[in-house]
């Protein structure tokens, strides 16, 4: 169930990004990833995790994992049930510039910046 509603919401923001100027997708279509970064595209993301006080873990692969942590409190971060990414631009993932955190919550959603995201090495993956 999770799954399937984190589907539908990354669908929905990934349609809502497309709404751009087609001069604005292809700046930001050509521009590299930051080197030394791993990146993932929004459409490999396959479910969340808690990790700590504003943070989750991100699942874009069987063995990948991608930490995030919010720029300040969130609130129903550690609670919501539900995630989607409001991301900027097409394109991969790389930086917390690159999206921010759409959590749901009992007034309506939240948007909450990223401050930093870290692809996580296995052994790392296992401490959360």
């Amino acid at each position: 169930m999770i799954r399937q509603t984190l589907s539908a919401l990354a669908v929905t923001v990934l349609m809502a990004g497309c709404a751009q100027t087609d001069a604005d997708t292809t700046t930001q279509a050509s521009a590299a990833p930051p080197e030394g970064k791993e990146c993932f595209w929004l459409r490999e993301v396959s479910g969340f995790n808690r990790a700590g006080r504003n943070q989750i873990l991100v699942h874009t692969g069987p063995n990948e994992r991608f930490l995030f942590e919010t720029l300040g409190h969130c609130p129903n971060l550690n609670f919501s049930e539900t995630l989607a990414f409001d991301q900027r631009g097409p394109g991969q993932i790389c930086r917390g510039i690159d999206v921010n955190l759409v959590v749901g919550g009992n007034i309506g959603p939240r948007r909450c910046p990223v401050k930093m995201i870290k692809k996580l090495t296995k052994e790392e993956a296992k401490a959360y």
